[in-house]
């Protein structure tokens, strides 16, 4: 006998199309006005920021609260916070590549399960245990680059290690994600972009890959810089990639109240594409959304 699900899930990938600033209020280092990070120092979307963005390009709410049989109140739809997945830095190999690391990866294959995403990565038990083996210096690639000794990340020289289980993971996860960015009709000079490094060395160049802004003030009055009024703002680069999870508790509805998570879903096929954070009037901030239905 087929129980019901207590909840449905669906996963979201999310493409920063123009630089991105979620900001998490003023920071005590050189920057100072940070993005959003993770208590590992990743750069995130939190749940209510992307939540709130969708509401405002919409004009409603998105996710409406309801009311049980003992009159408590619930929000109907989870927003996840967006995690980082893969982050664009230059290359020796087709003007840049994407990097992740095994420990981005874990969590990501992690979650999914956790989810009940379902996936068709052929070899992805075989290439996690080879993740284990990644080290500093050294870089999986895909099958494409497997003849080269050397790839240039910035300005590192990383040493090119090629496992087919890898390669074969890495090309069915970003098929996934190139079919769900609006860039399917690049797979071709897409596919061969993505590596995987160390955790330390993706967090290295993540840091020497964000974008640093340094900005002023305008005195309206007298059209020059006002006083002390230069600030330095963050932005993730363009090209980008997160992803996160769209919930919705079954056992809370009433079954007059249908299915939100269905109708947010059609929300997202109708919009795509939407501005979040700061610099609007700037060009920035510029996402492209896009779901994946779960089977």
């Amino acid at each position: 006998m087929n129980e019901k699900k207590s909840s449905w899930t669906n996963m979201v990938y999310m493409t920063v199309q123009t630089p991105l600033h979620v900001g998490c209020g003023e920071g005590n280092g050189k920057v100072d006005l940070p993005v959003q990070r993770s208590i590992f120092g990743y750069p995130i979307v939190e749940g209510s920021s992307w939540k709130g963005a969708i509401r405002l390009a919409k004009g409603y709410n998105v996710a409406k609260s309801t009311t049980d049989e003992n009159g408590r109140s619930w929000i109907s739809v989870i927003f996840s916070d967006m995690r980082l997945l893969c982050f664009p830095v230059k290359s020796s190999k087709y003007a840049y590549c994407f990097i992740t690391c095994p420990g981005i990866l874990r969590r990501f294959i992690k979650e999914r399960e956790q989810f009940g995403i379902t996936h068709k990565f052929k070899t992805i038990q075989d290439a996690q245990s080879a993740l284990q083996n990644s080290i500093n210096g050294r870089i999986f690639v895909p099958e494409t680059l497997k003849e080269e000794k050397y790839l240039y990340l910035q300005q590192y020289s990383l040493e090119i290690l090629y496992d087919p289980d890898v390669a074969v993971f890495l090309a069915d996860l970003w098929k996934e994600y190139i079919l769900h960015s609006g860039k399917n009709y690049k797979w071709n000079q897409e596919k061969n972009r993505i590596v995987v490094v160390s955790d330390e060395d993706f967090y290295q160049l993540m840091e020497n890959g964000m974008e640093v802004v340094v900005r002023n003030q305008i005195d309206r009055k007298t059209g020059t810089t006002k006083a002390r009024s230069l600030f330095i703002e963050e932005y993730v680069p363009e090209e980008s990639v997160f992803y996160g999870f769209l919930t919705q508790m079954r056992d809370i509805l009433r079954e007059d109240e249908g299915n939100e998570l269905s109708n947010l879903v059609n929300e997202f096929a109708s919009m795509k594409k939407m501005q979040l954070g700061s610099g609007e009037s700037l060009g920035k901030g510029n996402v492209y959304l896009e779901v994946i239905h779960n089977e």
